[in-house]
């Protein structure tokens, strides 16, 4: 996975995310998820952030099965939809930005996945978590690696904190758990681990 984001950033010195995993449950009288699209960056903001995300399947999922949906169309042609974009598209109720009901004209793509797939996409694609159709849960853990920012001080102590308290980071969109949990021994870092916490510098 490193090599393949090393690849993908033309950079060795990379710092992994902090994320949280995913557990969707199937449809029922008693819970009824819709799924969701959205994107998790400003696109309207200029120069537009260039980031990449990640999503490694825990088991194996159908395209009923709650999986990660994307609209490469949208991706393909974001400008020019962007200059058109529907009235109040970024105006969301619950500040989670979820815009599905803005995208009617495209068609939705659902990934199959087997457990160990793990599926990237550029952050300027359209992306969410679709409805569980299944009769099982879909597991899955978000993952991806970024450039490496040892001179973020306040960053690098949250990410270290967040490892070392076996929390979700404060001060960031993934808070993990509100419960507060956490569970078994804290992990045992190799240095090559260390690097991609930023507990060590990448020399």
């Amino acid at each position: 996975i490193y090599d393949l984001f090393v690849d993908l950033w033309g950079d060795e010195k990379l710092w992994v995310t902090i994320d949280r995993a995913n557990v969707n449950i199937p449809v029922r009288n008693d819970w009824d998820f819709p799924g969701f699209l959205h994107w998790d960056i400003d696109v309207t903001y200029r120069p537009m952030p260039n980031n990449i995300q990640g999503v490694l399947s825990l088991n194996n999922n159908s395209k009923n099965s709650g999986g990660l949906q994307i609209i490469p169309d949208l991706f393909i042609q974001l400008e020019e939809w962007l200059k058109k974009k529907p009235k109040g598209w970024n105006e969301s109720a619950d500040g989670r930005h979820h815009y599905s009901k803005y995208f009617s004209e495209f068609d939705v793509l659902n990934l199959e996945s087997n457990a160990g797939d793990l599926a990237i996409w550029d952050s300027r694609m359209v992306h969410g978590t679709s409805p569980n159709k299944s009769d099982y849960p879909r597991f899955a853990q978000y993952i991806s690696m970024v450039p490496a920012e040892p001179g973020q001080d306040e960053l690098l102590k949250i990410r270290l904190e967040s490892f070392k308290n076996r929390r979700g980071p404060e001060g960031c969109g993934m808070p993990g758990d509100g419960r507060e949990l956490t569970f078994g021994l804290p992990s045992k870092l190799t240095k090559h681990g260390k690097r991609l916490l930023g507990e060590m510098l990448w020399s």
